[in-house]
């Protein structure tokens, strides 16, 4: 593994323990689950479903009135990707459809990630409301 890996690992390994000292809040990403059809559907349209996937830990950012940044640690987001059914970090974050931040959900307007190395430590989740 060559130094600029090794560095990056460090850099991750950081931010997570910066994310717990920061007091460790936590989201929901509510992301779709794969439909199917059941014998009691009428016109062969499936009930969309979603399933919900905590977060944590994070730390949330008021930046207006009606947006905020949620930064999460590499660990967090890769640990959440792994239970959904997408598997990896970037299929799970374009099929976001929304957010929940306490009991307001919020809607995914940007994602940011930082590496090093080639290494990702860091996404940073722009969010706003859904009435804004």
């Amino acid at each position: 593994m060559s130094d600029a890996n090794n560095f990056g690992l460090a850099v991750a390994m950081s931010v997570d323990v910066l994310m717990r000292s920061l007091g460790g809040s936590q989201v929901m990403l509510r992301l779709p689950v794969i439909a199917m059809n059941t014998s009691g559907e009428q016109l062969g349209l499936s009930v969309p479903a979603f399933q919900d996937l905590l977060l944590s830990p994070v730390t949330i950012c008021q930046l207006r009135n009606s947006e905020c940044a949620v930064l999460v640690g590499t660990s967090a987001m890769e640990s959440a990707a792994k239970l959904s059914s997408h598997g990896s970090v970037t299929p799970m974050l374009k099929n976001i459809c929304g957010v929940l931040v306490g009991d307001v959900l919020m809607s995914l307007v940007a994602v940011e990630g930082a590496g090093a190395g080639d290494v990702p430590y860091l996404y940073r989740l722009r969010l706003r409301t859904l009435d804004a």
